[in-house]
Formats: structure tokens, sequence, C-alpha cells
């Protein structure tokens, strides 16, 4: 059985996730390419007739190739990448959204939120329901494990916050019979810590 809870993700948080470009990878610089470098990470320094150059470069995240003691393993991480590279886009749209959201409902008494919920909730149904039909659990995992980078609550947390305990309670019983769960919190430097190395490599441009 397959559990469509990147449906659900888009549903039940019911946060107005509408259509955002993806930041594009930064674009590789040579070292004497000085005048394509962004004013703000030039500086020149002139002395007797001498101009020196200071480039204050971006940060820089450097990997060798994974090594894996199986097929297998490099199999596995393979794909990993890839569901990855698929779902950290939604999963800082959520972020972005999260924030926008408790902008919107701020200045509303309990009848106007629930409105504005079940408003978001039907948008949301109809725009990207057909889109995620055929996502897997493992994707869902991931996107569940990058909610929580992303927003700094697991997706219980936000379901609670947003449509209620009991909402929370049905939906993380459903998931944990599908074999995943909704209180799964990010550890970047514990068991999640191939999905930050892929995170890096989405962002670099290199996947």
């Amino acid at each position: 059985m397959r559990l469509k809870l990147l449906v659900f993700l888009w549903l039940v948080i019911s946060l107005p996730l509408f259509a955002q470009d993806v930041p594009a990878p930064i674009t590789q610089l040579e070292v004497g390419d000085i005048e394509k470098f962004p004013a703000a990470m030039v500086n020149l320094n002139v002395v007797d007739g001498d101009t020196t150059v200071k480039i204050n470069y971006y940060t820089v995240h450097i990997f060798t190739n994974m090594r894996f003691p199986t097929a297998q393993q490099y199999a596995q991480w393979d794909r990993l990448k890839g569901r990855v590279k698929k779902e950290y886009p939604y999963a800082i749209l959520i972020g972005a959204k999260v924030k926008e959201c408790d902008k919107q409902i701020a200045g509303m008494n309990e009848r106007e939120k629930k409105a504005y919920m079940e408003k978001m909730e039907t948008e949301l149904k109809d725009e990207f329901e057909a889109a995620f039909r055929g996502n897997s659990v493992e994707e869902a995992k991931i996107l569940i494990k990058l909610v929580d980078r992303e927003t700094g609550h697991t997706s219980h947390e936000l379901i609670k916050r947003f449509k209620g305990g009991f909402s929370a309670f049905m939906w993380q019983s459903v998931a944990v019979v599908c074999g995943t769960n909704l209180k799964s919190k990010y550890d970047t430097d514990g068991e999640d810590k191939l999905i930050e190395q892929a995170i890096y490599l989405v962002e670099s441009g290199q996947i």
C-alpha cells in the first residue's frame, strides 16, 4: 500500500504554496575574471600606484566522490540524491509559506481562520493533487524530514498547529501504518547526514 503523503502535506497544512522559481546555481568564476564578480565581493586597494585586489568568495563545500562498500549501497545513494533533488524545492516553499500563512491569519478570528484554511485546502487540492499521485512513501519520508529542516517544526506539529490536535493524531496514525512518521525530525549530523550532503550538491548545481 502506498500512502500519498506528499498530497496530504500540501492539503492538511493548508499553506498557499504557489509556484516559485528555485534559486539558480552560483556561476563558476575564474580568479582572473575580476570584472565578472559582483561588486560586493571585490575590494580594490591602491597604494603608490599599485592596485591590489581582495575578493571575498562565497562559502564553498567540497565533496570527494562518495565511496561505498557495495554497489547496492551506491545505488541507494543515487536514489537518495534523486529524491532530495525532487523534494527540496517543495520543502523550501513550505518553509517560506509557513511564515506567510502566519502573517495572513495573525489578525483573524477563529471563524475567519477556518474559512481561510478551507479556501486554501480546496485550492491546493485542485492545483497539486494530480501532480503527486505517483509519489512513493520513500519520497514522502524525505519531504517530511526536509519540512522539519526548513521550518524547525515536524509535519505533525504543523498539522496540529493549523488543523488541530485530532487531525494531527489521525494523520499520524495513518502514516505509521503505512511505514512513515510525521514526527520525524531532521538530524543534520546523524542519520540524515547523507541528505544534507545531497542538498549541498543540489544547491551547488552538481546534480
